[in-house]
């Protein structure tokens, strides 16, 4: 009992909420009207695939948190994307490709080869992402699946 209590308040303490759930969870919204603005999850894994979303140029803004698992977001190959992330004990890791290890390219808030006049005409996304304890993977997709 006393274990779960100082695991649970340590998890308390990153900021994460300790709500939405356990096991793991898929989230493919492909469209707009789809996407919520938080995406919570308590113990597990938590997928985020916005790849298939067209973003508006004015930005669209949200959330999404694991308590303790792993936090998966795939963002869409030509958003731009202002990110923060908050990891209570764990690694943030970026790719490019949509699948962790395929791609070595650095992922940037801007798409590759974008410059930043031509990212004003593109879609903007705000992110933020949390997890308590574990790890959060950003990728970018390689394609549209619009």
């Amino acid at each position: 009992i006393v274990f779960v209590g100082a695991v649970m308040a340590f998890l308390s303490s990153t900021g994460v909420s300790l709500a939405g759930g356990m096991g793991d969870r898929v989230w493919q919204p492909t469209s707009l009207a789809q996407v919520h603005r938080a995406y919570p999850t308590e113990f597990g894994t938590a997928k985020l695939d916005l790849s298939a979303v067209r973003f508006p140029v004015t930005g669209y803004a949200l959330s999404a948190s694991v308590a303790a698992g792993v936090l998966e977001i795939v963002v869409p190959t030509d958003a731009v994307v202002s990110l923060t992330t908050n990891v209570g004990a764990g690694v943030v890791s970026t790719t490019v490709g949509g699948v962790p290890g395929v791609a070595t390219v650095p992922f940037t808030s801007q798409p590759p080869g974008v410059s930043s006049v031509q990212s004003l005409t593109r879609p903007h996304l705000t992110i933020d992402a949390r997890v308590g304890a574990g790890q959060i993977d950003l990728m970018r997709a390689l394609s549209s699946r619009s």
